[in-house]
């Protein structure tokens, strides 16, 4: 999102602008978690870059109305959802999401004579094909970013844009191809049939985008009548987006393979997150046709149990390559998708029966802390890129497309039966490697902690959490306090040696 020369030439030629100031106290707050020598200032980091950020906003609002205003807001909210600060990252995306709207950022590449362009504030133009993409990369990460309010029950703000109005371009690994040819917008994305015409990075923000559309799709579940959401016809969304998703899955992101891109975290993302959106779609059918409309359960309830069991075998095989990339690297909304496969596990084995022979053993410093809202808030570890993740013990998968969901087999899983077992395994592998990414990303705490509480309190939370959904509860004592000692003092005139970029 943030081109470091540009950045740094911006920070030596104007030192004292205070939104510059505040998003490189934000990039030392990110910076100093993953470096032990320097864990201890993150917070202090973090509240320096807050104070700056509304100094500028109350003080000079031209400057506020910046790109990097807004990536300051983007990484403040990002930080404050990795450690588990739920309100205030949630303020702070709603800031960044008023604040792109309010620049158009949705609308860079649109004609500026149509209606509506003139009534924004429009940045300075530039031809400057580097910082075009910077403007880009900010708007489409902040999309990115909304996923984790989405998945929160009650906190889904929605991306705030109709898609239909969004016409900036995706981001490219490369900004020079686009000078050569017309660049991609989000509707060509998701019509898109030519394999191979998206990268990496156009994929995140593809299944990204799905993902959101999916969730917000979840919400609508329970109206049985017309009259209870009007103008939506549920089963004509789910029909539309199961297409888009299969269309994704097949075609356009079918040349993005783990297998032939182990090291690279996007690919790793685009197959994690997809797959999880399957499961989540398919798991609203068959709450909806068990609770609301069971005169569908015979057809519709059947082959989305298929699906779900064949997705969750495709996040199985993808899975294991996570010990290939860097923990540093992996993307900070990797622990939701666990967090859904371990979910479908635990309806699909029958939520309750879970006794403690069945539940995967813990040593004493992996086992969470039960705090009074439910999870526990500590201390960020330093990151290592030497942790252990648990590893499969289940033989390879094999399925008759590698990115379609035609495997053989079916989702029965009767108790002591082989695919129960296997089951089994995959629960406890699963659970294995999303308590390994607590050391790097402590909002996997959240995940486990409510993936435990299903299985303990049963159809008690199961009956009524959606596959998908987390329940996100107010900040608490590990929220970081703006009355914390020694903050750090910085001369917003002084131009500040940043150790690292």
């Amino acid at each position: 999102m943030i081109d470091g020369h540009r950045f740094q030439s911006q920070a030596d030629s104007s030192p004292s602008r205070s939104e510059l100031v505040s998003l490189r106290f934000a990039i030392w707050a990110h910076a100093a978690t993953f470096d032990v020598r320097y864990s201890n200032l993150s917070d202090k980091f973090y509240l320096q870059a807050r104070k700056y950020i509304e100094i500028t906003e109350a003080e000079s609002p031209h400057q506020f109305f910046t790109i990097p205003a807004l990536q300051t807001l983007i990484l403040l909210a990002l930080y404050e959802f990795k450690q588990t600060c739920f309100t205030r990252s949630w303020v702070s995306v709603s800031r960044a999401t008023w604040l792109a709207h309010s620049l158009g950022m949705h609308m860079m590449d649109r004609d500026k004579s149509e209606p509506g362009c003139n009534m924004l504030i429009t940045l300075p133009w530039t031809d400057n094909v580097m910082e075009i993409e910077e403007r880009r990369r900010t708007f489409w990460v902040m999309l990115q970013l909304n996923c984790l309010c989405t998945v929160g029950i009650c906190w889904n703000i929605g991306l705030g844009f109709d898609h239909d109005e969004i016409s900036t371009h995706l981001p490219t690994d490369d900004p020079d191809e686009t000078v050569n040819r017309d660049g991609l917008t989000l509707g060509d994305a998701l019509k898109c049939s030519i394999p191979g015409l998206l990268c990496p990075l156009q994929g995140t923000v593809l299944v990204s985008s799905l993902c959101i559309q999916t969730i917000s799709h979840l919400s609508r579940v329970h109206k049985k009548h017309s009259f209870d959401a009007p103008g939506y016809d549920f089963w004509a969304h789910h029909h539309h987006l199961n297409e888009l998703l299969t269309h994704a899955s097949n075609s356009t992101l079918a040349h993005l393979k783990p297998i032939e891109s182990p090291n690279d975290s996007n690919v790793l993302f685009i197959k994690m997150i997809l797959h999880s959106t399957f499961i989540c779609l398919h798991q609203a059918v068959i709450y909806r046709c068990t609770r609301i409309e069971k005169q569908k359960a015979p057809t519709m309830k059947l082959e989305s149990e298929q699906r779900c069991f064949e997705a969750v075998q495709e996040f199985i095989g993808v899975v294991r390559y996570i010990d290939q990339i860097s923990a540093g690297k992996l993307n900070p909304f990797v622990p939701w998708s666990f967090y859904v496969a371990l979910q479908y596990l635990v309806r699909r084995e029958g939520a309750g029966s879970w006794s403690t022979s069945r539940m995967l053993p813990k040593t004493p410093q992996e086992s969470p802390t039960r705090s009074p809202t439910g999870y526990h808030h500590s201390r960020k570890p330093s990151m290592s890129t030497s942790h252990r993740f648990g590893a499969f013990h289940t033989k390879p998968i094999t399925t008759s497309h590698e990115n379609g969901y035609r495997a053989p087999g079916g989702p029965s899983s009767a108790k002591g039966t082989p695919d129960s077992a296997r089951s089994m395994d995959w629960m406890h592998s699963l659970r294995s490697r999303l308590g390994a990414l607590k050391t790097t990303i402590p909002l996997a705490r959240v995940f486990e902690a409510q993936i435990e509480e299903e299985m303990e309190e049963g159809e008690a939370v199961t009956r009524e959490r959606l596959v998908g959904l987390v329940r996100y509860l107010p900040d608490t004592e590990g929220t970081p306090s703006s009355s914390s000692s020694h903050i750090v003092s910085a001369d917003v005139g002084t131009n500040v040696d940043n150790p690292f970029i």
